[in-house]
């Protein structure tokens, strides 16, 4: 999880209620909760079976692949390579080829230490994304 790597841990019933706030936020957007697990164990069972049985190469990861490694997302994007190759999840590296590179861990790790440490000097108000800001 990205909060993870740039907060700290979360324990498990802080994972199951942001789990649950997630499952609102997608009703209130009109998303289906029809295929949505109902636990976040289940949605980790869930993950891990699609991740070993159903992800594949199409056509169209060679097109995706790009967005994948430079995300137009307000945080993502602002992410140093070694830091998004990081955060794949392995299979995702696995099968469109993005190999880890051998200092990238290390540099990943450094680089959320110094993130988590400027974060600590923001205000909570600091720390929001403008549009939650406003």
């Amino acid at each position: 999880m990205l909060c993870e790597t740039f907060d700290r841990p979360l324990r498990t019933d802080e994972k199951k209620t942001l789990y649950a706030e997630c499952c609102e936020w997608y009703r209130r957007y009109g998303i289906s909760a029809r295929h949505m697990p109902r636990t976040w164990a289940d949605f980790g069972d869930y993950l891990k079976s699609v991740c070993a049985t159903e992800l594949a190469v199409t056509p169209d990861s060679d097109k995706l692949a790009p967005e994948l490694l430079r995300p137009d997302a307000w945080v993502p994007r602002t992410l140093p390579d070694f830091a998004v190759r990081t955060l794949l999840h392995h299979r995702t590296r696995e099968l469109l080829r993005i190999p880890l590179r051998p200092n990238d861990c290390a540099a990943a790790a450094a680089y959320a230490n110094v993130v988590k440490t400027g974060m600590r000097a923001l205000t909570s108000r600091a720390r929001l994304v403008p549009a939650a800001r406003a």
